[in-house]
Order: C-alpha cells, then sequence, then structure tokens
C-alpha cells in the first residue's frame, strides 16, 4: 500500500480478534470477550499536529442491521516533527449499547 498522504490518517486493516492475541475471529461469540484490532498510518504533516488517537467501534449484527455492540479507544499521542506513524490500536471488547 502507498503511503498515506502527509494529511492523512488511514486504517489499513480493522479486524476482530480474540482477547489479548492478534488471532482474528470469524463469528462472534456474544459470551466472549474480544478487541478490535486497527492498523493506522498517520501522515507527516498530520502528525505534527496531533496529539490524541480516537477509534470508535460498532458491531452490527448483519441479519437484522441492529448495532448489539460499541467500543471507543483513546490514546494521547505526542505530535512528532517531520515523520509519519505506523501504530496498531487495541480496542478492548466492545459492549452492548444501553
Amino acid at each position: 500500500m502507498a503511503a498515506p498522504h502527509a494529511f492523512d490518517a488511514p486504517i489499513n486493516s480493522l479486524y476482530p480478534a480474540r482477547k489479548n492475541t492478534d488471532f482474528t475471529i470469524s463469528v462472534r461469540d456474544p459470551a466472549k470477550p474480544f478487541y478490535v484490532l486497527a492498523n493506522v498510518e498517520i501522515g507527516e504533516g498530520l502528525n505534527e499536529f496531533v496529539d490524541e488517537h480516537l477509534l470508535q467501534v460498532s458491531v452490527v449484527d448483519r441479519s437484522t442491521a441492529t448495532r448489539v455492540a460499541f467500543a471507543e479507544f483513546t490514546e494521547p499521542l505526542k505530535p512528532e516533527d517531520n515523520t509519519p506513524r505506523t501504530v496498531r490500536l487495541r480496542c478492548p471488547s466492545a459492549r452492548s449499547p444501553a
């Protein structure tokens, strides 16, 4: 994949994984916790100004088009001058919406 534009922050991959692993899951068991992993690249221009990651994840039941879980992950960042950033974000188990 090509490097991101200087002011972009694309998510290159996003997938559910078993808790505390990088192993993907294909069918979510509602009784088992899981993580959502996101591989993110932040362009060098944007990386000079960012001060926080914010990843929001919704899990949707495709058969009913209903949101069954939601999770939010935030992490502080220290801006870096003239350098892109590549990071894997690990969002903890999603929870059922209230």
